[in-house]
């Protein structure tokens, strides 16, 4: 993760197992922002143990202590939500999947769809065998959402990783320039 820091200063960090936590702070308004980079285990027998420090678990017990609504999650959650987000291969729901639905609902987080692909992993077969799924996100709460004009996810080009970076992008745009009104009676 990367920022710019001439407009944000880290003022925090923790790191557990399954994620990293950033608090950056805005040095012109004071607003805080949380980050999270996430990385769900692979394999379902990794995703859930029955003790609190479950990947799931703790990541939900660390969002339901946050007061601050400015939510960010973003990473490789392996896991896809809908048959639509895999190309290949046959579609087999993950049962992990309620629960990263469960934690979106509850934090009012949003799935920002990518603008330019649709897909953030590959196996690299050829023919009949390649397999492409969306596997990495971005989730944003709705109230640090709306206070941007628009905001959208972009795919990167792959290096060495068989999983595509993903990037977010924030912007406000200046107020256009007032519309002339004009009035027509009949």
């Amino acid at each position: 993760m990367i920022w710019n820091q001439g407009i944000w200063n880290c003022i925090l960090e923790t790191i557990k197992q399954n994620w990293i936590k950033t608090t950056l702070e805005n040095k012109v308004d004071q607003q805080a922002i949380i980050i999270y980079n996430i990385y769900v285990p692979n394999h379902c027998r990794d995703k859930d143990s029955c003790d609190k420090d479950s990947c799931w678990h703790d990541l939900k017990d660390s969002l339901d202590a946050e007061e601050n609504t400015n939510i960010i999650l973003g990473g490789d959650f392996n896991l896809i939500l809908h048959a639509n987000e895999k190309s290949g291969g046959s579609f087999t729901p993950d049962p992990y999947r309620i629960q990263l639905e469960n934690i979106m609902q509850e934090h009012d987080l949003l799935d920002v769809p990518p603008k330019n692909h649709r897909y953030t992993w590959n196996n690299y077969r050829m023919g009949a065998g390649n397999i492409v799924e969306w596997l990495d996100r971005i989730l944003i709460n709705i109230t640090l959402l709306s206070a941007f004009s628009f905001g959208y996810a972009n795919i990167l080009t792959c290096s060495a990783s068989d999983h595509f970076p993903i990037t977010l992008t924030l912007e406000n745009h200046r107020p256009l320039r007032p519309i002339p009104f004009r009035y027509s009676s009949l």
